[in-house]
C-alpha cells in the first residue's frame, strides 16, 4: 500500500499499485531529485561566487587586513 500526496493541491490517494506503476513513480521521483540537486548546485555556486566577489572587493578597498585573520 502506497500513499501519494500532491504538495501543491493537497490531493491524496492511498492504494495498491502494480510493479510498473511503482517503477514509473520511482523514475519520476529520481528525475525530481536530480532536478532539485542540479538547482541546489547552481544556487550554491552563484552564492559562493557572490561571496568571493564581495571579499575581493573588500580586500581591494583595504577593508580586510591580515590582522583580521
Amino acid at each position: 500500500m502506497v500513499s501519494l500526496r500532491c504538495p501543491n493541491c493537497e490531493w491524496t490517494r492511498t492504494d495498491v499499485f502494480d510493479e510498473a506503476a511503482m517503477e514509473r513513480f520511482d523514475d519520476a521521483l529520481d528525475r525530481g531529485t536530480d532536478a532539485l540537486v542540479a538547482d541546489l548546485r547552481q544556487i550554491a555556486y552563484a552564492n559562493m561566487e557572490a561571496d568571493v566577489e564581495r571579499i575581493a572587493a573588500a580586500i581591494w578597498a583595504g577593508l580586510v587586513l591580515p590582522e583580521d585573520f
